[in-house]
């Protein structure tokens, strides 16, 4: 998509109806990402995201999550998703530049997590110690 007003009218929409963003859905109903950020879920061990096929954006700090997220000890993998497999997640987070890596506790009144779980904790350390290493590198 090259024009972010229908994500900016979705948002709107989704803060006056009590939620923070809007999970987006391709045109064959795979997950693609946020209004402004990438999607991540945990299951079995496993962290999960859209591949760039879905139509997500490839974010710099997704980008870097698929170097952090190994270096943590989890396996990602690149899958089409569906709201379905929102039912198996055992934690669910998302990325951006702004958000960094934001845990996420429900998802409409269906879905429910623990937020934030034990893996988008140490992802998260991982990932500011990555950022902190970085910075000193300037």
């Amino acid at each position: 998509m090259l024009s972010w007003v229908q994500n900016v009218a979705l948002l709107e929409q989704a803060h006056a109806e009590g939620f923070d963003d809007v999970l987006l859905l391709n045109e064959n109903g795979h997950i693609a990402e946020c209004t402004s950020a990438n999607f991540f879920l945990v299951r079995g061990g496993k962290v999960l995201t859209p591949p760039l096929s879905t139509g997500c954006l490839p974010g710099v700090t997704r980008d870097v999550l698929r170097e952090v997220v190994p270096r943590a000890g989890f396996e990602l993998v690149e899958e089409n998703l569906t709201t379905e497999d929102l039912s198996s997640a055992a934690e669910v987070f998302i990325s951006s530049t702004t958000r960094e890596v934001a845990a996420v506790a429900s998802i409409d009144s269906q879905w429910r997590y623990h937020a934030p779980g034990k893996t988008t904790v140490t992802i998260e350390d991982s990932f500011k110690d990555y950022v902190k290493s970085h910075l000193r590198a300037f």
